[in-house]
């Protein structure tokens, strides 16, 4: 089926406007969703975002779903281009045609510069930067074929040569592409080739990942994000199945998958802190577990391979993990905060992109998913009326909110009479990274689905947490703000640019 008019008034009631804003997205020529209407990425594609929508949308808008894959197809890798670290078989990160981008002068002219480092050409932006992207389109590819049309894995599309392949062709080459990037030690690996992103994930700021003691990760040497660990370990075990039966390397596939499970339980697992640390980098000559905690953590709950888990392990681990997200250390009243508030931020005072006082709807939203596999129902339905409450009371749709470490909920206004805090980005407005997902709950919040029951251990974990935090209900958007109270601010980025740049530029020094 695909999402009807006559749904809008249900949706609305939840988070009013979300269902034309939703729609705004779509592009007109099938090719799925654009990342935003706003100012930065307005006319552009990142495969990051639209791989994660289609694996949340598929079940309610079965076109778009199927457009947006389409266009992955469209741009996958198919040779090795060093500075746009194209390579066969990934997926691309970001799709940009300068001629339909809508931008201010200052901004055309500063990506005209950064394009002819990214290997821009005539006209167009292609790159293959992220780590997640190949993997999210797998599991986008798993989920829509096992769930709505088993057929789907032999429909044919082009690819950017002119070449037919099916969908199965494509996500075998993508698959092939991860497993080249896992080591003898069953991590998946990558190195910045390429005057490019740092840190080539969804956290991917310049200060996105920092040692406690302030020094930035060294992204010239390999390095292995957690959730690229995960995301690409749970694709592999993914296609494994999708497959069976109708692939040689199945496998292969399945071998690498529990290969990579086993490296994740045994070597991101801090044993001391109880938590998933975000990074394996190397430091002092030595491959070290990052030591400064992120939400990043919750995300590894969302995965297939937790089912090869032996329980009493999953439940230890699954119940650390949500003890210290539903902690004062990331729990906000509209979220989880993206980095621990306890920890001494890369640029102090200012607003860090990823860091202590954001909360990313998105981020939320992947929490969200690993409650809910793991049958943390009550829990996943905690953090979204936070989420949902803090999105209504802003609004525009923002990539992220923001919350003071002293826990003030805080709403940008473009005032300078109003107190000012310095800030590394200014919040993109109207972006399918908030969009997606609030759509995706607002439709759930009126199309109720059975649910698998819980087991006891499940069960004890949500009354453990739900005794101990102040339970959130889901407001009246006509009221929430009066319940939230936010503080009007004015973000600048005055400073912030310059302190980011001496801020990276130590991480090889």
């Amino acid at each position: 089926m695909d999402i009807q008019r006559e749904d809008k008034a249900k949706i609305d009631s939840i988070v009013p406007g979300i269902f034309d804003s939703y729609e705004s997205l779509k592009i007109s020529n099938g090719l799925g969703l654009f990342t935003s209407s706003g100012r930065f990425y307005n006319h552009a594609i990142f495969a990051r975002d639209v791989a994660s929508a289609a694996r949340f949308v598929g079940f309610f808008d079965h076109g778009t779903a199927r457009s947006i894959m389409a266009n992955l197809i469209k741009y996958q890798g198919t040779e090795i281009r060093r500075r746009t670290q194209e390579q066969p078989g990934r997926i691309h990160h970001e799709y940009r045609n300068f001629s339909q981008w809508k931008a201010r002068i200052s901004d055309k002219l500063m990506l005209k510069i950064v394009g002819k480092l990214w290997g821009a050409r005539r006209g167009e932006l292609l790159t293959y930067y992220a780590s997640d992207t190949t993997a999210s389109f797998i599991r986008a590819v798993h989920r829509f074929a096992l769930n709505i049309d088993s057929a789907f894995l032999d429909q044919v599309y082009p690819t950017k040569s002119g070449e037919q392949i099916t969908v199965q062709q494509s996500v075998e080459r993508a698959a092939h592409w991860i497993m080249t990037n896992v080591d003898s030690e069953g991590r998946f690996m990558v190195n910045r080739s390429s005057w490019s992103l740092p840190y080539q994930t969804l956290q991917d700021s310049v200060t996105a990942y920092s040692w406690a003691d302030g020094k930035p990760v060294n992204y010239n040497q390999p390095h292995s994000f957690v959730e690229a660990q995960s995301f690409n370990a749970s694709a592999l075990e993914n296609i494994s199945h999708l497959l069976a039966g109708r692939s040689e390397s199945v496998n292969e596939y399945k071998e690498c998958a529990h290969r990579m499970r086993r490296t994740l339980l045994r070597d991101y697992w801090d044993s001391n802190n109880h938590y998933f640390t975000s990074v394996l980098s190397e430091r002092d000559g030595v491959v070290k577990p990052l030591d400064v905690p992120n939400i990043s953590a919750g995300w590894v709950l969302n995965a297939s391979w937790w089912s090869e888990v032996p329980q009493e392990e999953r439940h230890e681990k699954v119940q650390a993990v949500v003890d210290r997200l539903f902690s004062d250390e990331f729990l906000t009243p509209v979220g989880i905060r993206t980095r621990s508030k306890y920890i001494r931020e890369p640029l102090g005072e200012v607003v860090d992109y990823h860091g202590a006082q954001t909360v990313w709807p998105m981020f939320n939203f992947m929490v969200i998913e690993g409650l809910r596999r793991h049958r943390l129902y009550r829990l996943a339905e905690e953090i979204e009326n936070r989420v949902v409450n803090g999105v209504n009371t802003i609004g525009a749709f923002a990539e992220f909110l923001l919350v003071t470490k002293s826990g003030e909920f805080c709403q940008p206004k473009k005032d300078f009479r109003l107190p000012t805090l310095q800030a590394q980005m200014i919040p993109e407005k109207d972006i399918a990274f908030t969009i997606v997902p609030l759509m995706t709950i607002a439709r759930s919040r009126t199309f109720e689905a059975d649910e698998p029951a819980q087991e006891l251990w499940q069960a004890e974990v949500e009354s453990a947490v739900l005794s101990r935090i102040e339970k959130t209900p889901l407001y009246n958007p006509s009221e929430v703000a009066a319940k939230l109270q936010p503080k009007l601010v004015y973000l600048t980025r005055t400073g912030a640019t310059m302190r980011s740049i001496a801020h990276i530029m130590k991480g090889n020094k």
